[in-house]
């Protein structure tokens, strides 16, 4: 029998996105679309999903699966970078009579937009998993379809509706664990930086919302600015299942606010230790709500990695971009961090026309404290405001935003911001420079030869240091 829903996470082409700097990119699993099919498939929803890139599937092998399934709805989890691919599967769905719902960030942030294309019939706005859930119980009552909280879709005329939108979900452990089940768990990769690289590895969510004010995050649209956290006990019975049952040796906690609740990490590593689970464990980081102590407590249960936004090393950019961080602070919570023995990740931008400033100058600050701060890993991307945050509105209004194609919104091989005295190919060099000046330091080589491990970990680097260095 036929399933009545198809979820499908379409093909990133990440070699388009990174070039040949994918090899140093993991693989991660759709967040929300595992949580979305736990949720339909607890509440009798018969469904499949398809994650694409770790099965190494096409845009025409998912064309071929969708001809052969013919499900009654498709739904597609959509980024500003995966537009165009989207509405390529999305046209072969409408060809066998499935509707099309898109969902995720990019259509939750410019529905009208979206909503303008022909085979697209319906996007859920942020969460989906009530809405989603009342569509597919109203598949045949087209009215009371069109009065779901968080929908929007097109009337008969073309026009288009934005119904009114729903609650969050306050209580997240009301939420049935994700669908791991649904999954490849064994194709999944972290970044190359991890130390380690143990296999199986999974990224997981623990929260939803952010309190912090970042101008160029679109992350409230979908969640919120309310912090809204899985309970210690939530966060340690999903570990425990992803262990035990998936046989998961490396976690990776992805969601922005992980550490913001210092009593919630400290009883997660507790539960690791107690349990004496043999887990490597990363997670993402804020400079201003580290301590040593906690750092301490996190390397004991197995924390390998931390990545930390730095963004810039120019004051002026960090409080241009609301970061509410110091350089100073960022130093005190890198010196921390180091001396607890957990290896550092660091994020950092370049290329904002914002605030006016000798823009050279301004990038230089940035590499120079890379260089500063010598972390295990440093990855540097040109700014890319995506549609949803402040600062794609800015630029938009101050005409810094060259509208490229979605699919130039990849932060690494073209630059969809104007930014005044320099062509999009200058900035280019400048990012391919930054990295080959960053890691051919004889700094930095010591100090990564002394924390190889094994001559696998060895050619591994060699193999991401060859695609960078050619980029």
């Amino acid at each position: 029998m036929n399933k009545k829903l198809l979820l499908i996470n379409p093909p990133w082409r990440l070699k388009e996105i990174y070039g040949k700097r994918v090899i140093a990119h993991g693989i991660f699993p759709p967040h929300g679309m595992v949580s979305l099919a736990s949720y339909l498939r607890e509440k009798g929803i018969d469904l499949d999903l398809i994650d694409a890139d770790p099965l190494g599937y096409s845009v025409e092998d998912i064309k071929k699966i969708i001809l052969e399934k013919r499900p009654e709805v498709v739904g597609l989890t959509v980024t500003t970078s995966t537009f165009k691919i989207a509405y390529d599967i999305a046209k072969v769905a409408k060809e066998t009579g499935s509707k099309v719902v898109f969902g995720g960030v990019h259509p939750t942030t410019v529905p009208k937009d979206v909503l303008k294309y022909d085979n697209v019939d319906y996007i859920i706005l942020g969460e989906g998993e009530e809405a989603f859930y009342e569509f597919m119980q109203n598949l045949e009552n087209e009215e009371k379809i069109k009065e779901i909280k968080n929908l929007a879709y097109k009337k008969r005329d073309g026009s288009v509706v934005i119904n009114e939108k729903r609650p969050y979900i306050e209580d997240l452990d009301s939420l049935p664990l994700p669908a791991w089940d649904l999954l490849p768990i064994n194709k999944y990769k972290p970044y190359a930086g991890q130390p380690s690289q143990k296999l199986p590895f999974i990224s997981v969510f623990t929260s939803r919302g952010c309190p912090f004010d970042c101008l160029y995050c679109e992350t409230k649209i979908m969640c919120g600015k309310k912090p809204r956290l899985h309970s210690a006990e939530r966060v340690c019975e999903e570990i425990g299942i992803l262990y035990n049952k998936f046989k998961v040796r490396n976690i990776m906690f992805f969601d922005d606010i992980f550490i913001i609740n210092r009593e919630r990490v400290m009883k997660v590593c507790d539960y690791i230790l107690d349990n004496k689970l043999k887990l490597t464990w990363s997670c993402l980081g804020r400079v201003n709500y580290v301590d040593l102590e906690l750092l301490k407590k996190m390397k004991k249960s197995g924390c390998e990695i931390i990545s930390y936004g730095i963004e810039s090393g120019d004051q002026d950019v960090l409080n241009f971009y609301r970061r509410n961080t110091s350089l100073d602070q960022i130093r005190k919570a890198i010196k921390l961090t180091k001396k607890a023995g957990i290896a550092i990740r660091a994020f950092f931008m370049i290329g904002s026309p914002l605030p006016k400033r000798d823009i050279r100058k301004s990038i230089k600050k940035t590499i120079d404290f890379a260089k500063e701060l010598n972390t295990d890993s440093m990855y540097l991307s040109i700014l890319t405001p995506f549609p949803g945050s402040e600062m794609y509105d800015l630029f938009i209004k101050e005409n810094f935003i060259d509208k490229s194609e979605w699919l130039d919104f990849t932060m690494f091989k073209k630059s969809i911001v104007k930014v005044p005295g320099l062509s999009q190919e200058e900035l280019a060099q400048i990012l391919n420079d930054a990295y080959r000046e960053y890691y051919l330091r004889p700094k930095y080589i010591f100090k990564m030869l002394g924390k190889l491990r094994s001559p696998k970990q060895l050619f591994f680097y060699l193999k991401a240091s060859i695609a960078v260095f050619s980029s």
